[in-house]
């Protein structure tokens, strides 16, 4: 198990994470401020990163283990400023400057603004209950969250995760995903052959993970595109790829963007399938647009 307390430090530069720390320090002050209260500029990340500097830092990922040691609204409600400043701040950068470089298709589908952003407290009837995880994703517009194909980013205490889910909640999407799969098996491995070939892609038989000896999360039965294909419900309508801790925060900000982009225009077709009931068309069209690839 990674120890994110002390071995992570040494991945970033100090004298970024001191710059990046001080530009969402102010941020997070002028949002707290009466005047700012609710203020929610469309591109976060834009105005607080610089492209070369990470956009986690060691003590994002102290946060995140602390809270998973003691998930309660007290602890997250007694650290929230820094919990908005590691955390919530960057994540929705992040997120929100990856959606800008998707394809105007994905962009017109999905919704890009209102509550693309999960929250740390839980709604457990006064319990006190905080989740030990943050997330936020895309969705088709018109709809929520929770009760559709998602476009996702998350993180917890062991990885950063990149995603395309269907939400337990999501009854009528998953049925009409497992239709288009079955209407559409033979079309399918071609259209998403972005997906198919890319080796860091990972499907897992009933959405059961573990970390391996490296700390990367990987399935604990893999299932191959085909065995997916013929049954998403077995692979819990879920396509992931993961980052370890140790690789966000010695990677730069514009490269992590342009993973979450490139990721989630290739899943884009996969959101198609459960978003329309005759979906091909539009599939075909997206992947053989111009500006399909170009992020």
């Amino acid at each position: 198990m990674v120890n994110a307390t002390n071995p992570l430090r040494a991945v970033t530069k100090n004298h970024n994470i001191l710059l990046f720390q001080s530009v969402q320090a102010d941020f997070v002050f002028a949002t707290q401020s009466r005047s700012c209260r609710g203020f929610q500029p469309p591109n976060i990340f834009t105005r607080l990163m610089m492209p070369s500097a990470p956009i986690f830092t060691p003590e994002t990922f102290d946060l995140l283990d602390a809270i998973a040691r003691t998930p309660s609204a007290a602890f997250y409600l007694a650290r929230k400023a820094e919990f908005k400043q590691h955390i919530e701040i960057p994540l929705q950068g992040l997120v929100r400057a990856a959606g800008e470089r998707l394809p105007a298709m994905v962009r017109a589908r999905m919704e890009m603004e209102r509550g693309i952003f999960s929250r740390f407290l839980k709604n457990d009837f006064g319990q006190g209950g905080a989740w030990a995880n943050y997330w936020g994703a895309f969705y088709p517009k018109g709809s929520r969250r929770i009760y559709d194909a998602q476009l996702a980013v998350w993180m917890d205490r062991r990885r950063v995760g990149v995603s395309f889910y269907i939400n337990d909640y999501g009854i009528q999407p998953r049925e009409r995903f497992r239709r288009n799969c079955a209407r559409f098996r033979q079309e399918l491995p071609g259209l998403l052959q972005h997906l198919v070939e890319n080796p860091r892609i990972r499907l897992a038989r009933d959405g059961r993970t573990m970390l391996d000896a490296q700390g990367y999360l990987v399935p604990e039965q893999p299932m191959r595109w085909d065995e997916w294909l013929d049954d998403p419900a077995g692979g819990d309508y879920w396509v992931f790829a993961a980052f370890r801790p140790e690789d966000v925060l010695s990677m730069p900000g514009d490269d992590l963007v342009d993973w979450v982009a490139r990721l989630h225009t290739d899943y884009f077709p996969l959101a198609l399938l459960a978003m329309d009931e005759e979906p091909l068309a539009q599939i075909e069209a997206y992947v053989g647009g111009e500006d399909q690839r170009a992020l």
